[in-house]
């Protein structure tokens, strides 16, 4: 009877874990308001979305034009974003967990940003 107790407290444990993994890679899953501060053009407004598909993140930025980003890297604190500009740019966007519902980062290792989820 003790070893079905301990295989059952045991088998509890480990769905649990599970359950609080998945929740924390989901963080980043959301709308967000991004701000990038302090560029040559003063701070510069954005909305991304960010979704999980097929297991992967996938954000679309919403800025003048509307861009789609996949191959996201995703840890579980942080994620970084390849981006192509319009004028043919690659740079990558750094955003990192500051609380549940706020981001900081670093886009092209120059610009800094911060970010707030929306909550609706």
């Amino acid at each position: 009877m003790k070893r079905v107790s301990l295989l059952l407290v045991m088998t509890l444990s480990l769905m649990a874990s599970n359950m609080n993994a998945q929740q924390s890679g989901n963080y980043f899953v959301g709308k967000w308001e991004i701000v990038m501060q302090d560029t040559p053009q003063g701070d510069i407004k954005m909305t991304m979305n960010i979704d999980r598909n097929e297991g992967k993140l996938e954000a679309t930025l919403m800025m003048s034009v509307e861009t789609k980003i996949v191959n996201i890297k995703e840890t579980e604190k942080s994620i970084t974003l390849p981006f192509s500009t319009p004028d043919g740019y690659d740079i990558d966007i750094y955003i990192e967990k500051v609380d549940d519902d706020n981001v900081k980062g670093v886009v092209a290792d120059m610009i800094d940003l911060k970010g707030q989820r929306v909550k609706e």
